[in-house]
């Protein structure tokens, strides 16, 4: 009897600190509520403050180690480590980049009317490896595209298109697009398929030939947004008729409840993101009706999915807001400080993980980097690089019973000692 009087005891003094202790904890892995979710902020690991030019647009690599923007008359190539560039190549007019998945190869447009070429750089230095220059007076930018092996490169001009091997500034070989200038592109993962959007179809290639596999025609004049799976399967395209889903052999669907500015495809093919003005809406491929639509962001400038499907980044204006597939309402909404960013960039890291953020105005932008999982409450993808990390908030990966469930557990012990005890007196008298 006297023994069980002790036990008794112990655990009930135990008890606040016990939970004390795992209420700490569970701070410490950030368990929030909903209400407390929405007023999430991700954590800006650096800010790159650009005067007098803009930051459009950005790009990372895939394991989200190296950032590439472009400005009014440079291309600046950044380590996550540092806001400080690695090296910055000045061109003239505004370009368009993009990246290879291992950030060791860059394609970048120059957009002069007098110096109009389409470059290949190495992440090692600012010499370019070489240039191509297009012939024409127009105004039109030059599109680019790399594949994520850096392996292949696809240029475009007005109504012109050049495919190359990173190996030489000789095409393989020219296309010249029947409708009049180019809007877009996108390659597969190791090049052997792209997809040209122009202002009134899409073209779908195979690398082995300048003659496209098929063509889809709109039958109106449409400024058209295209995408591509990683294996080059399916192909999704966005215009003011719809978003439409294609893969290698042509049409599958059409949403054409809304016109969408942006359409971005899993590198899976699985889940498509497209925008419209104020809201976005996710589709599964299987389907032309939307799993859900995301309303309030006002003016969507850019959208983008992770490589693995699981998260969504929407940029607009000042607004930042970041998803989860599973659901509408944001993990977390980012303002761009008060004199900051007006029209925006925005690219995220394959798992998830890193956003890069730039845009502004000719008078002066800025760049930021941003850990997206440290303003959330669980733990989420801790692969990177193929190894395992910890939380998002720097702590281990092990699992916790928030505080007041273990409180419940120990109060029950304690009832069920003390009725214990009850009937053991009962039964001595």
């Amino acid at each position: 009897m006297k023994n069980q009087k002790i036990i008794f005891f112990l655990i009930i003094i135990c008890i606040p600190s016990i939970n004390f202790f795992l209420l700490k904890k569970a701070t410490n892995h950030s368990f929030v509520s909903i209400s407390q979710l929405k007023m999430c902020s991700p954590e800006i690991i650096w800010r790159r403050e650009i005067v007098e030019d803009w930051c459009l647009p950005v790009r990372i690599s895939s394991d989200g180690n190296y950032i590439v923007a472009g400005g009014q008359n440079v291309i600046w190539f950044f380590h996550r480590s540092s806001p400080n560039p690695k090296w910055e190549a000045r061109l003239e007019i505004p370009v368009y980049i993009s990246i290879s998945e291992d950030g060791h190869y860059i394609s970048a447009g120059n957009n002069s009317v007098i110096n109009k070429k389409l470059l290949l750089f190495s992440h090692t230095n600012s010499t370019p490896l070489w240039s191509y220059e297009f012939s024409g007076s127009s105004y039109e930018r030059i599109i680019t595209e790399i594949s994520k092996d850096g392996n292949y490169i696809v240029g475009g001009k007005d109504k012109y298109l050049r495919f190359f091997h990173r190996s030489s500034s000789k095409p393989i070989w020219n296309y010249t697009i029947p409708s009049y200038w180019l809007t877009s592109l996108a390659l597969s993962a190791n090049g052997n398929f792209f997809v040209s959007g122009d202002v009134r179809s899409i073209n779908f290639f195979n690398y082995t030939s300048s003659n496209p596999e098929w063509t889809y025609d709109f039958n109106d004049n449409v400024y058209t947004n295209v995408d591509i799976s990683s294996n080059g399967e399916f192909i999704i395209a966005g215009n003011h008729l719809g978003c439409h889903l294609f893969n290698r052999n042509g049409h599958i669907w059409s949403y054409t409840k809304a016109e969408f500015t942006n359409t971005v495809i899993s590198s899976d093919g699985e889940y498509i993101a497209s925008a419209s003005g104020a809201n976005f809406s996710l589709f599964h491929k299987s389907s032309s009706t939307p799993n859900w639509t995301y309303i309030g962001i006002k003016d969507i400038d850019s959208l983008e999915i992770s490589s693995n499907g699981s998260y969504i980044v929407a940029g607009a204006h000042r607004d930042l807001c970041y998803f989860n597939i599973s659901s509408p309402t944001p993990l977390w909404n980012w303002s761009v400080p008060e004199g900051g960013i007006k029209k925006n960039s925005v690219d995220i890291s394959s798992n998830g993980r890193w956003v890069a953020v730039g845009g502004g105005e000719y008078w002066g932008s800025a760049l930021y980097l941003i850990d997206g999982f440290k303003s959330i409450p669980e733990q989420v993808d801790n692969e990177e690089n193929g190894e395992d990390e910890e939380n998002a908030d720097g702590n281990g990966g092990d699992k916790i019973i928030p505080g007041y469930n273990i409180l419940l557990i120990f109060g029950i012990l304690s009832i069920i000692t003390v009725i214990s005890i009850k009937r053991q007196r009962k039964f001595y008298h």
